[in-house]
Parts: C-alpha cells; sequence; structure tokens
C-alpha cells in the first residue's frame, strides 16, 4: 500500500468525509496502489491524517511476519495459560 482514503465522521452534521494520505518516494518507487481505511470514532480531519500516516509508515517499516497453526490441542487453552 502507497496511498490511502481515510474515512472519518466530520462533527459538522456528522458527515463521512475522505482524508487522502500517501507516500510519495513509494508511489515514485513501486507505482500507485490505494487503500480505503475507516478511522472508528474519528472526527477529526487531523486524527484522520495522522491515522493514515501511522498505517503507511508500519506498512513500510514491518518486514518480518508469523504465521504459525495449531491442532486440536491448541483449543484446550484461554488466554493467561501460555506466559
Amino acid at each position: 500500500m502507497r496511498s490511502m482514503w481515510n474515512i472519518w465522521i466530520n462533527p459538522i452534521f456528522y458527515q463521512k468525509k475522505i482524508e487522502y494520505v500517501s507516500d510519495d518516494e513509494l508511489i515514485r518507487k513501486h507505482g500507485l496502489n490505494v487503500k480505503k481505511v475507516t478511522a472508528f470514532g474519528c472526527t477529526s480531519r487531523g486524527q484522520a491524517y495522522r491515522t493514515g500516516r501511522w498505517i503507511l509508515e508500519t506498512e513500510k517499516r514491518e518486514k518480518e511476519t508469523i504465521t504459525f497453526s495449531v491442532g486440536r490441542e491448541g483449543l484446550m487453552h484461554i488466554p493467561g495459560d501460555i506466559f
């Protein structure tokens, strides 16, 4: 993702608004790729922009992911069992 439309609620008449956020460096390097995100509970344009920047920076910097699966024995645990 290189740019996004971040949807937020304007407190004037509580209408949905879109704040466009982009990373020009990534767009030049990889091309345009737009993602639509809703900032839940957001009623400020500035907060919507900061949320969008945070999502873009997180996706740009975090490269390592982990994937795992468990069998039926994994269904017996509840939060707090494994520490």
